[in-house]
């Protein structure tokens, strides 16, 4: 488990990689289409839809299992240093690295990284093939922690991830962000959760807030809240700053004349 799971989340972020970069087709539908068929696959190998696998614990339990749910120096539990590990490493991959520059150039603008001689298509199966080698560590981490598996474990933490990586100032639009910026919008998430959770704010609000939370950062990262002032004819808006832009030019043509 330690090693396959890894290992089928690396093929599996390849398989997108490549499907994206050969398809040319959008990101976000094949990346969809994926977590769907790997949860029906996940369901078909456990037999049920909501199946829980028991991890051996105890006296059964192997050491390994039992290192990833120890904390180091009686303080930092293990997936905390494997967060860590993560944010140093790729972050110096982006920043001193020439794949690092790669990646943000195709996230500004892919066509313009291509005719600079950039190998677009084999950086971005890269990344997608990175990106499901974490998913992998991370799901170890879990049964690991939780001492289970489940086939739907997981589910709706693509929306956290979201808000986590906008928060942290990324642009979802490419070419805009940086690992620091997402590790402080983790935290960031992270505290509003532990704080909503508290004081025991319904579930499904939570998901509310979450989802209102993802749309406002991007309208202010994109500078486009003045648009939707704007359509609603309130102060501040675009409309509102032409009307009135309108309104005081004949009355400073007549001072003129």
């Amino acid at each position: 488990v330690l090693l396959v799971a890894p290992c089928v989340g690396l093929l599996f972020g390849t398989i997108n990689g490549f499907i994206i970069v050969a398809g040319r087709l959008q990101p976000f539908i094949v990346t969809l289409a994926m977590m769907v068929t790997a949860l029906g696959i996940a369901r078909l190998t456990a037999g049920q839809n909501n199946a829980v696998l028991p991890v051996y614990t105890g006296s059964n339990a192997t050491e390994e299992f039992e290192i990833l749910r120890s904390l180091v120096f009686g303080v930092v539990p293990m997936p905390g240093l494997f967060f860590l590990g993560a944010v140093v490493i790729y972050g110096a991959v982006l920043r001193f690295t020439p794949f690092g520059r790669y990646v943000y150039a195709i996230g500004g603008n892919e066509e313009a990284a291509r005719l600079s001689g950039i190998a677009a298509g084999r950086v971005k199966i890269a990344t997608y093939a990175v990106s499901g080698l974490l998913a992998g560590i991370a799901a170890v981490l879990y049964v690991a922690q939780y001492r289970q598996g489940k086939p739907d474990a997981g589910a709706g933490l693509e929306l956290d991830a979201i808000a986590a990586v906008v928060i942290g100032g990324t642009s979802l639009m490419g070419g805009r962000g940086s690992l620091i910026g997402t590790f402080c919008g983790v935290l960031i998430f992270g505290l509003l959760s532990n704080i909503l959770q508290l004081h025991n704010i319904n579930s499904n609000l939570q998901l509310v807030l979450k989802g209102a939370i993802i749309i406002g950062t991007v309208l202010v990262q994109e500078r486009n809240a003045g648009d939707i002032l704007s359509y609603l004819r309130l102060p501040g808006g675009r409309a509102a700053q032409k009307e009135t832009a309108a309104a005081k030019r004949p009355s400073q043509e007549t001072s003129s004349l």
